[in-house]
C-alpha cells in the first residue's frame, strides 16, 4: 500500500494532467476535518457501552469527471479513529457477586485511501454534492489505549487498575481496515476553485481485532465533518 501511495502522490496528477474533457476539468485538491470516532465494540458474554471521541483527518483529493455530473474522487490521506468504551462483566462464585468493569480510551492512526463516485447537482454557483464508494486503511504504528478497571465484590470496589498499552499485529489490532463512505455536502465556485464542506458517515465491515480473544469484536464506525477546495488542473498552466 505505500507504493500506491507513492503513486497515487506523484504519478496520478501527471497521468490526470494528460486528460481532455470538453466540458468538465480535473481538479486537485485537499481537505480537513474532524472524526467523531468510536469503536463499534461486540461481546457475546460482556455487556458493552461504546461511545464517540473527536479525532482529526486530512487528505490530497484527486477528481477525475465521468460525465457532466458524475465523477471518481480519489482521497490519500490520513485519519485518526478509536473511542470510548466501558465493559461490565457480573458472574457469582461462593454465593458473592463479583463485577468486573472496564473503561477504555483508544487511538488509532491510519492511512487511508477512500475512492469515492460524487454526483453533483448545480443551482447557479451552489453545488449538492452527493459521495458514495469503498475506503481502504492501513494502521501506521500499534494502537495506544488508556485502560483502567474496577472489581466489585457484593458491589463494594475491591480494587482498581489503570494500564497504558500499546498493542499491534498478532496482539492487538490487525493492519488492514476497510468498509464503505457516503456523504452528503454544500460546494460553492468562487471563480474557479471550488470550497465545499461535506458531512460522511463511515461504516467499517472488518473485525480489526487480532484472533487471539474471541469474546470480542470490533469494527470502525465513525462520522465526519470536512472542509477543502479544489481546483482545476488547467489553472497552473
Amino acid at each position: 500500500m505505500i507504493k500506491l501511495y507513492k503513486t497515487l502522490f506523484i504519478y496520478l496528477p501527471l497521468t490526470f494532467a494528460t486528460f481532455n474533457y470538453a466540458d468538465a476539468q480535473v481538479q486537485y485538491g485537499f481537505r480537513i476535518g474532524g472524526n467523531a470516532s468510536r469503536f463499534n465494540l461486540e461481546s457475546d458474554e460482556t455487556e458493552v457501552t461504546n461511545s464517540y471521541k473527536p479525532k482529526l483527518n486530512f487528505a490530497v483529493l484527486f477528481n477525475l469527471p465521468l460525465g457532466k455530473s458524475l465523477s471518481l474522487q480519489i482521497e490519500p490521506g490520513f485519519t485518526q479513529l478509536g473511542g470510548g468504551h466501558e465493559t461490565e462483566y457480573t458472574e457469582e462464585i461462593n454465593n458473592h457477586v463479583y463485577k468486573h468493569v472496564g473503561e477504555a480510551n483508544t487511538y488509532l492512526s491510519y492511512l487511508e485511501l477512500p475512492v469515492l463516485f460524487q454526483y453533483s447537482y448545480k443551482i447557479g454557483k451552489i453545488e449538492t454534492l452527493f459521495s458514495l464508494g469503498p475506503e481502504v486503511r492501513l494502521l501506521t504504528k500499534p494502537m495506544r489505549s488508556k485502560y483502567t478497571g474496577y472489581e466489585y465484590i457484593d458491589n463494594i470496589l475491591d480494587a482498581e487498575s489503570s494500564i497504558n498499552a500499546m498493542s499491534g499485529g498478532s496482539e492487538g489490532i490487525k493492519k488492514v481496515d476497510y468498509g464503505l463512505a457516503a456523504g452528503i455536502g454544500i460546494g460553492i465556485m468562487v471563480k474557479n476553485i471550488k470550497l465545499f464542506g461535506e458531512c460522511r458517515y463511515h461504516q467499517g465491515f472488518a473485525d480489526i481485532i487480532a484472533p487471539l480473544d474471541e469474546d470480542f469484536k470490533i469494527r470502525n464506525s465513525y462520522g465526519s465533518v470536512n472542509f477543502g477546495v479544489l481546483i482545476p488542473l488547467k489553472s497552473i498552466d
